[in-house]
């Protein structure tokens, strides 16, 4: 057991505040590390190890003999190992180079080899620092550290430990190491002998641990931790054009990167939503991830919805949004969430995860997952529609959620910010608010269920094809602004008209068709200056008052959001808009080294050569890194329906740009083409499926 000689929490300086991170990030299921290109945790920003929604060490330093050792190199490896190169001694003529490897599984494990470049013996000591604020991520978010409940640190036998109690929740890190000389309130002390001309490595382990009714818990990870396994599971993929074949790489390594495996269900894999922030589950991201990677990873999709389904709700509970039927928000682990002003571990507060949840399942079944699968899901299915139609029941036929002033997200579609939904005026808008894109979830989720019902003869589909019908009537009816030639955002304070131009429409589009010529207008309006920024559209149009470029909702450019449109504009048949759109997007992701970030600065590309960052930015982040996976699969116009024993392909390619891929994963079959233009040729047929090319 520890000892009580801790160190006091004076003796620790507390630093509030963080700026953008241009560092290294390291990603095993739902812990990471953000550090320098050293390996170091430097100290007032967001650098950390986090685990259990915590940051679990604030600080680390490396010293040998002394002083901080001379950076020669740092190579990230994959998304769990960095490896830096120092030296050590004279400057001209170093004596000693030193190899320190940084690994994250379950744990963080640090290897500090040494190579002696003399041929006398060296005799080294290794001081590694380890402080910890056990900040939680919203603090951290809000910009403070409250370091509640914070105990201290000290040694522990040959070992160093720091800890912190909250809500009747013991959070601990534990270092160890070989070769240990003392261990101080901060530091191990190593000792390691090297030979002439040889080499010595020694190691060090720090151990995360959540101890909650006696029973300690390490974060959860996924079986294998190299990145070649998940290149080897998923297609092969080339394009001629560079930015294109980059921006692909990159994202399928970031999404490899934020699987998270689910410890009641080791058999499906889900997705986190993204780093920092939301290294979790989440009802919205995680599907709406999940779908737009289809083409990618058939399987995270499903094992998204299994984790979620494992969450529905199954009573009414004010203070988490619980209902029945109701899919989460968000699952969290922090003190914040645990707190009594908190919003519980498990939150709900969202209004399209639920039909999002039934529209996942469909299309989990028309790309060909098992029908076992399917139909261990089709209970959450049904439960989640009946959540669904029981809410369109209690209004005038719409999905709306009440405007939160306290307690909860105030807005709970995905510009869930408290200004979100703004009028054209710049007035927020509250009451009850219908968005419009809700209203093309809930038609497409009660079409899904009825495509569900009739593949497995489980229930009447006819009521909810009608009602679906219904929906798409009113949606035309109430939401469509002549003399705008749009769709509105939103109704909200008693039935007014959210008159602002947003991206949300552009987002029915994806999911329903439109009337004709409806469409184009969209289109048309997408295009203007004031939404298209000319690295993607902007969230909230900049004529209106409330735009601000740098704004998390109202006027920065959100990849996913732009990946959406343009997937609803070639549904649509706006073949040139959506091409425009999907220029300005590479070049916007290529200037980030073809890591699509969470959002960024909505300002016109007159303005600034290059997309501007936004400064709490996650990166990598589920949806963003998807989006490229998602336009591709649109620019390929790849309808599978597998039961039915076909998939359908209507390229529309922009034109210079030839996209090759092999073994896309549909069923127990994989398919291999080559589409440029207007056509595609099939490499592989297999046998079982009927390729159509239109």
């Amino acid at each position: 057991m520890p000892n009580t000689d801790f160190e006091p929490v004076s003796r620790i300086p507390q630093r509030t505040g963080f700026g953008g991170h241009d560092g290294v990030t390291l990603i095993a299921g739902s812990s990471f590390l953000i550090c320098n290109a050293t390996g170091d945790i430097e100290p007032g920003g967001l650098d950390g190890y986090y685990a259990f929604d915590t940051r679990m060490l604030s600080q680390t330093q490396l010293r040998i003999d002394g002083e901080r050792p001379r950076m020669l190199s740092s190579a990230q490896a994959s998304s769990r190992r960095l490896t830096v190169m120092f030296t050590v001694g004279d400057p001209t003529t170093p004596s000693t180079l030193v190899i320190r490897t940084l690994t994250l599984s379950d744990e963080l494990v640090e290897n500090i080899e040494l190579v002696n470049l003399t041929d006398k013996e060296i005799a080294c000591e290794i001081f590694a620092v380890f402080r910890a604020d056990f900040a939680d991520v919203f603090d951290l978010r809000r910009g403070t550290t409250s370091m509640r409940g914070y105990q201290g640190s000290g040694p522990a036998g040959d070992r160093l430990l720091l800890r912190m109690t909250h809500d009747d929740v013991l959070r601990q890190v534990h270092v160890v190491a070989d070769e240990v000389i003392s261990v101080g309130h901060d530091e191990i002390h190593l000792g390691l002998t090297v030979p002439g001309r040889d080499r010595r490595a020694t190691r060090l382990r720090v151990t995360a641990e959540c101890d909650e009714s006696g029973t300690p818990r390490r974060p959860f990870v996924l079986g294998s931790p190299r990145l070649e396994i998940w290149t080897v599971q998923t297609p092969n993929f080339r394009a001629d054009d560079r930015r294109l074949d980059s921006i692909w790489r990159r994202s399928s390594e970031d999404i490899g990167a934020l699987r998270l495996w689910n410890e009641n269900d080791p058999a499906h894999v889900a997705l986190a939503a993204g780093v920092p922030w939301f290294m979790t589950l989440f009802g919205r991201d995680s599907l709406i991830a999940g779908m737009m990677s289809l083409l990618l990873k058939p399987e995270l999709l499903l094992g998204s919805l299994f984790a979620l389904a494992q969450h529905q709700g199954h009573r009414v509970d004010s203070r988490t949004g619980e209902e029945p039927g109701k899919i989460l928000h968000e699952v969290r682990a922090g003190a914040v969430a645990r707190g009594h002003t908190g919003w519980g571990e498990v939150y709900y507060g969202t209004i399209d995860a639920t039909p999002l949840f039934v529209m996942a399942a469909a299309e989990s079944w028309r790309w060909g997952a098992p029908r076992s699968e399917i139909m261990a899901l089709l209970p959450a299915c049904e439960a989640a529609t009946k959540h669904v139609v029981s809410k369109l029941n209690s209004g005038p036929g719409l999905l709306s959620y009440p405007y939160a002033k306290q307690g909860g997200l105030a807005n709970q579609g995905w510009k869930d910010s408290f200004d979100g939904v703004r009028y054209a005026d710049g007035r927020i808008a509250e009451g009850d608010i219908a968005l419009v894109e809700v209203q093309g979830y809930a038609r497409a989720a009660l079409l899904a269920m009825a495509e569900l019902r009739e593949s497995f003869g489980t229930g009447d589909s006819a009521p909810l094809r009608r009602q679906a019908e219904d929906i798409a009537t009113l949606i035309e009816e109430l939401f469509w602004m002549p003399d705008m030639g749009y769709y509105a955002t939103a109704l909200a304070d008693g039935g007014a008209v959210v008159d602002s131009i947003t991206t949300n429409p552009a987002h029915l589009l994806w999911v329903m068709p439109v009337c004709p010529g409806r469409a184009e207008s969209v289109a048309r309006v997408l295009a203007t200056p004031e939404v298209s920024s000319g690295f993607g559209l902007r969230t909230l149009s900049a004529d209106n008052p409330a735009y601000n470029p740098l704004s998390y909702h109202c006027g920065s450019v959100w990849p996913h959001d732009t990946a959406i449109a343009v997937a609803g504009l070639l549904s649509a048949g706006q073949i040139g808009p959506a091409h425009d759109l999907i220029g300005d997007l590479f070049d916007a992701l290529d200037a980030f080294g073809g890591r699509a970030p969470e959002l960024f600065g909505g300002f016109a590309r007159t303005d600034f050569a290059a997309p501007v960052p936004y400064p709490t930015t996650c990166s990598p982040q589920a949806w963003a890194a998807a989006a490229p996976i998602h336009l591709v699969r649109a620019l390929l116009g790849l309808q599978p329906d597998v039961p039915g024993g076909k998939v359908v392909f209507r390229p529309r390619i922009p034109p210079g740009i030839t996209i090759e891929m092999e073994g896309v994963k549909m069923g127990d079959s994989r398919i291999s083409f080559r589409a440029t233009g207007g056509s595609l040729e099939v490499l592989g047929n297999p046998p079982d499926l009927d390729i159509v090319v239109t």
